[in-house]
């Protein structure tokens, strides 16, 4: 292996592969071979772009002190997503729940079920992305629309930050008021604590001091779950290993996921641009699913060719399709709603889709759905291991490991840019922590 890295016909993707890879127990990858693996594939990369134009997309973030709106979007003739925020609405909004909300409803962090927007999608990745290159068998699946949110998401909160220093204000202030002041003053909630950074502090301090309190508050989360209180004492020494999986709930039935064949089947037909039955030759094309096929014409049985019938036939076996008096397709519209989350989420919240209940039972008694309660949804928990560790994911950016094992790099740009990473998953902490004890409260209030 040594050899072939060193090679000129050494194949970029799979040095890339060994430097990303974990060893394992029919394969050790020692850490010099991973790191002549990184230099090499680095070297690759510096060469194969170093003449060449491409096209490209990218990302603007700015904050206005002229702009009314709250927010405002624009794509730019060169493909810039451009994002452009209001200094003068969040001065006149200081108040320290208005800060914490501005990361749903002006930056969407997460949707209006809590879920963090931040997380790899499948559904945004086009079939092309999904299958060119080579790709380890732990591998994240790291798309293009995922690399774009990574980078929203840092220069929001590196903006917003800055903006809210110009009042004396500091993003992990309002965190600690959140776990010290607001959890006892809304839900009579106490022992919750938060040790925030020095002001003064360097960057590597602040990712020691914040990967330690992200730690922290999941124990003691995980402590009121259990205990209705948080001991002190306990927290001092325990030393149980904390694992994003095994963070529970205080809501049951929290979450909604997808399972068995069928339901994959049933998406692929309904929300795939490369499914059999996405296809009319008779009607205009302006529609790339079968889901928006239905939306956009009138469909009839009689108009899909033989090849597809067996497929129609399939929905309406699945009670996911109906035909009228005149043979014309119906669709079950709350089902499709339901299954159409699911397919661009991977999860639902059951708390605010109750008003589809009889659905959500229909589909439970199929077969075609779960019920399982975490503090974090499966998509979430891959995406924080993906950030703090390798435990799952070959590929995994391992932020948390390196500054809790000191083997961080002696670079304090890389430890500023890991450090607002930190800030950001606190942030999404808060939202769920808070999201929790919203419901918690509804449900005693019921």
């Amino acid at each position: 292996m040594d050899n072939y890295i060193a090679s000129e016909s050494a194949n970029s993707n799979y040095i890339k592969l060994i430097f990303e890879s974990n060893s394992t127990n029919g394969l050790f990858l020692p850490d010099r071979l991973k790191l002549k693996a990184k230099r090499k594939y680095e070297e690759h990369i510096k060469t194969l772009f170093k003449d060449s134009l491409g096209t490209g997309c990218g990302i603007q973030v700015s904050f206005s002190g002229n702009q009314e709106e709250e927010k405002i979007f624009k794509i730019g003739e060169n493909g810039i997503l451009s994002f452009s925020y209001s200094s003068k609405w969040i001065k006149e909004n200081l108040d320290y729940p208005t800060l914490l909300n501005n990361f749903i409803y002006l930056f969407g962090y997460t949707d209006m079920q809590y879920r963090s927007l931040h997380v790899c999608r499948e559904s945004q990745m086009s079939i092309i992305e999904k299958n060119i290159g080579i790709k380890g068998k732990k591998e994240y699946p790291a798309g293009i629309a995922f690399r774009l949110y990574q980078s929203l998401a840092e220069m929001q909160i590196v903006g917003y930050c800055i903006e809210l220093e110009k009042f004396n204000i500091y993003l992990e202030d309002i965190i600690k008021w959140f776990f010290c002041n607001y959890l006892k003053d809304e839900f009579n909630v106490k022992g919750f604590n938060f040790n925030k950074s020095s002001r003064t502090a360097t960057y590597l301090e602040k990712c020691r001091n914040i990967a330690a309190e992200i730690d922290s508050i999941l124990k003691q989360f995980k402590f009121w779950c259990e205990d209705g209180k948080i001991d002190d004492e306990l927290l001092r020494i325990s030393t149980e290993h904390m694992f994003i999986k095994d963070i529970p709930s205080m809501i049951d039935k929290k979450y909604i996921y997808p399972c068995g064949k069928d339901y994959q089947t049933i998406t692929f037909l309904l929300f795939s641009d490369q499914s059999i039955i996405s296809y009319i030759p008779a009607l205009p094309e302006n529609y790339n699913t079968f889901n928006d096929l239905l939306i956009e014409h009138e469909v009839y049985y009689d108009m899909f060719q033989e090849y597809q019938i067996p497929s129609i036939n399939y929905l309406i076996e699945n009670k996911l399709i109906k035909l009228d008096e005149r043979r014309r397709i119906i669709s079950y519209r709350e089902k499709f709603k339901i299954l159409k989350e699911l397919h661009e989420h991977n999860v639902v919240c059951w708390n605010y889709i109750k008003q589809y209940r009889d659905v959500i039972v229909e589909l439970e008694k199929s077969g075609t759905i779960q019920f399982s309660s975490s503090l974090f949804s499966k998509p979430e928990q891959d995406y924080y291991n993906y950030l703090f560790n390798k435990s799952e994911f070959d590929n995994g950016l391992d932020i948390r490991n390196r500054y809790s094992h000191g083997t961080q790099r002696v670079n304090e740009n890389q430890n500023k840019q890991d450090y607002y990473i930190f800030l950001r998953i606190m942030i999404l902490i808060v939202i769920k922590i808070n999201e929790e004890f919203c419901l918690k409260h509804s449900e005693v209030i019921e």
